[in-house]
């Protein structure tokens, strides 16, 4: 990733935290909850870019670990897609299907 001096990719309010659907009913979150441990996803509202990522607290709590589990988009066929780079200025995304713009994106949260 590149970064200007026009904008700043990782401004606090550029994103939203959420634990998708698909984990929340699933039966993994259950086992995970044992562990001290969850599945959450970090969404990037202008460029609909989701970061998946493993957390885990220690025993007394005073410790979490991050584990980057994937970096992703959905696309507007709501198809699950890596993303390998990203263009912030050209908005676009580069993954092993091609070049993907931000406009094809589905920024809905599942």
């Amino acid at each position: 990733m590149e970064e200007n001096n026009s904008e700043d990719a990782f401004k606090k309010q550029h994103f939203h935290i959420y634990t998708s659907l698909e984990y929340q009913q699933s039966e993994r979150k259950g086992r995970d909850e044992v562990h001290r441990m969850s599945e959450v996803t970090l969404f990037h509202k202008p460029s609909g870019l989701r970061i998946e990522y493993l957390t885990t607290e220690n025993y007394y709590g005073e410790r979490l670990r991050y584990k980057l589990k994937s970096i992703y988009i959905i696309n507007k066929i709501n198809k699950k897609v890596t993303v390998a780079d990203v263009d912030f200025a050209g908005k676009l995304f580069y993954t092993a299907d091609g070049i993907i713009p931000f406009l094809k994106v589905n920024y809905e949260f599942f």
